[in-house]
């Protein structure tokens, strides 16, 4: 299978801006993800608002959503476009006509993903206000959404020779099994390819599919595909491009290991992997890729000596990975980001953060894993300590400072609280909960002016009942201001409009405690002068 050109990028929706440069138009994509990464924009520019604006309440709804995000410098397409969302405006631009998702898995994984299939497709529908049907074959599910057909199947679903296609693969795709398991926490630590480089070729091949334009994204930032199997994106590369010159055997040979090292082999794993290092001559026909080979063994070789806490090891081989290709020193070379979003995970996330810090003590990264977790075990002091070493290699870290001021805000050291935050400019993923900080400590020092500000940027980012309440005792205590009447009132009906929708959305466990603080609000909002 030839094509040209092959783009290797790390985001997905890189590959928006590459098709847009290249000027390429009406082109059926054909997208190997684990996610669909399609969603329509929250905000649409104002023309295209004002045309598909169904009555007048869903335009005001818009025209005011679209003047919220533009107060929050969040108008425009590179700020609301991103991995989970490019092929919506790839579509509206005209750059994509008809989109295939192909799912990981074999047909019996299909029939079992069918129900959230349909959910999803459903639900593009309501969202775009189309009556489209949805189309279901033994091997596929289909529907027509603005005159595009949405396709969703799997590799041996698609039609045999497709021709001029935009052929868009994340490496997440050979590593996930399935859709169900298409969270990067699925499986932490455990995943291991269900379909190799070399086969998904040749099934391309076999298909007859001719693309124009290939995107092959490794999707390393936010653990979707593990650190250890980056390499497999530029494997896809090499195999595409492959001649009969190439003999690509020692490929094979380190796929054997890395399936030796997913079962448990670690001797095994390990003697592979440090004989492939020993053919350096063999590694010349790699070209640009060498070095980015051996720093993915050297990273395979580390994780191998972690199972058995072989420091010496370990810091010899991460250091190789790392001299080779720095991207191996990224936040997520190790499952403690996603092992850490679930309590039970905590443990084992500790102990990778650790192994990180045994050959890198100065990772910035680790520093922070280590302090979130004895954050969420409340052990403060050693939260603070980690994020102070955190915050003293890079002050400019957003989670070390945030970390700081949110012990520092529990121990009432307001002052700390504004030094750590407050001179700091943050993107729009951390302005909510910077501004709920920064409103509590303005407030309790009595800097009326700030704590306003802090509190209307924060209520921007959503309703949470325990800081809509302090809002509402903040107005009472402070009264409120004539000029902001207007958006006070505003966010009030918005509480109003929320409140049945927040008790139905909690459990039983939480539902309780909402009732209360709804009560309580309700009951303060009367002594709102």
């Amino acid at each position: 299978m030839k094509t040209n050109p092959i783009k290797l990028i790390e985001d997905h929706d890189q590959a928006y801006y590459l098709w847009k440069k290249a000027e390429l138009k009406n082109k059926v994509l054909l997208h190997f993800d684990a996610h669909i990464d399609f969603n329509f924009h929250k905000v649409q520019p104002a023309i295209d608002t004002l045309q598909k604006a169904t009555d007048k309440k869903q335009l005001i709804k818009q025209l005011s959503l679209g003047l919220m995000y533009a107060q929050m410098n969040m108008d425009g397409d590179k700020k609301l476009t991103n991995i989970g969302n490019y092929i919506y405006p790839a579509m509206r631009d005209g750059i994509v006509k008809d989109f295939y998702w192909i799912i990981p898995g074999n047909s019996k994984v299909f029939d079992n993903s069918k129900k959230s299939i349909r959910n999803m497709l459903n639900n593009f529908n309501k969202q775009a206000n189309s009556s489209g049907e949805i189309v279901e074959t033994i091997d596929s599910i289909s529907m027509d959404i603005y005159d595009r057909k949405f396709v969703v199947t799997t590799i041996q679903g698609l039609p045999n020779d497709m021709r001029d296609v935009l052929l868009d693969i994340d490496t997440d795709f050979l590593t996930t099994e399935s859709i169900s398991k298409a969270n990067a926490h699925s499986d932490a630590g455990k995943r291991s390819p269900w379909i190799w480089p070399r086969e998904l070729i040749n099934e391309l091949e076999k298909k007859g599919i001719k693309p124009c334009y290939t995107t092959i994204a490794y999707s390393v930032n936010g653990g979707y595909t593990p650190l250890v199997y980056k390499f497999l994106g530029d494997e896809m590369v090499l195999r595409i491009k492959r001649t009969r010159n190439n003999d690509l055997s020692i490929l094979d040979a380190k796929n054997k290991g890395l399936e030796l090292l997913y079962k448990g082999k670690v001797s095994s794993a390990i003697s592979v992997f440090e004989d492939i290092l020993k053919q350096k001559k063999v590694l010349t026909f790699l070209g640009v890729y060498k070095k980015r080979f051996i720093a993915h063994i050297a990273f395979a070789l580390f994780r191998a000596y972690c199972k058995g806490n072989d420091i010496k090891h370990m810091k010899y081989y991460y250091n190789m990975a790392v001299k080779n290709d720095r991207t191996y020193k990224c936040k997520d070379n190790n499952y403690g980001p996603l092992l850490r979003r679930e309590k039970k995970g905590l443990n084992e996330a500790f102990k990778e953060y650790n192994a990180i810090l045994n050959v890198d003590p100065k990772n910035i990264y680790a520093l922070i894993g280590l302090a979130d977790i004895n954050s969420i075990k409340k052990f403060s002091e050693k939260a603070y300590m980690y994020y102070k070493k955190a915050y003293a290699i890079d002050k400019k870290n957003v989670f070390s400072s945030i970390g700081l001021a949110r012990i520092c805000l529990k121990n009432k050291e307001y002052a700390k609280v504004i030094k750590y935050v407050e001179k700091d400019k943050y993107d729009h993923m951390h302005l909510g909960s910077v501004n709920t900080i920064l409103a509590t400590a303005y407030d309790k020092i009595g800097q009326r002016d700030n704590a306003f500000y802090s509190y209307k940027i924060a209520l921007r980012f959503g309703l949470n009942l325990d800081f809509f309440l302090q809002f509402v005792n903040f107005l009472i205590k402070e009264g409120l201001p004539e000029k902001q009447k207007q958006w006070v009132g505003a966010r009030i009906n918005f509480f109003n409009n929320q409140k049945n929708a927040i008790i139905a959305n909690k459990n039983e466990k939480h539902k309780k405690k909402s009732l209360i603080l709804i009560e309580k609000i309700e009951k303060e909002l009367q002594n709102v002068r």
